[in-house]
């Protein structure tokens, strides 16, 4: 006998009748498992794998989403690497760039959520980039309005 296939996508309670149905038997205890597109409390897989052959009577352990993903350290990767790691696990970027002059520009300084934190699905990670800051500014190049002469005939009076 196999184990169904059908089993990934289900609620629990309907994996374990779909289990029951066939001759086999839900683990007492279930496994959560987080993940980045699987909504909470739906079955992810099982063990033994879906499609396995088993014994009549063989205890199936489910794999169920926890609907939270691990948010990854970010911190070092360019803007664009970032990006696309949290969007891979469903998460949404927001970007802040802040000066900063001991790291090369584009690279991530900071993140909003520690690196290993179980985070829900969707949520948004802020991430904060290093930016050149301005150069510092030369007098000579800054216009002021007191080096035109036409201020200082008005001040004498």
């Amino acid at each position: 006998m196999k184990i169904p296939d059908s089993l990934p996508g289900k609620t629990e309670a309907a994996a374990r009748d779909i289990l029951r149905q066939v001759g086999l038997v839900g683990a007492p205890s279930t496994t959560t498992a987080n993940s980045a597109t699987i909504p909470a409390g739906i079955v992810i897989t099982s063990k033994p794998a879906p499609g396995q052959s088993v014994g009549v009577g063989t205890s199936v352990e489910l794999i169920v989403s926890t609907g939270k993903v691990v948010v990854p350290e970010l911190g070092g990767l360019v803007r664009d690497q970032a990006e696309a790691a949290l969007k891979e696990l469903g998460l949404v970027p927001s970007v802040v760039e802040v000066e900063n002059s001991q790291v090369e520009p584009g690279k991530v300084t900071d993140q909003s959520v520690p690196a290993n934190t179980a985070v829900e699905q969707g949520k948004t990670i802020t991430i904060a980039v290093a930016k050149a800051p301005p150069p510092p500014p030369v007098p000579t190049e800054t216009p002021t309005p007191t080096a035109t002469p036409t201020p200082k005939p008005t001040k004498k009076g």
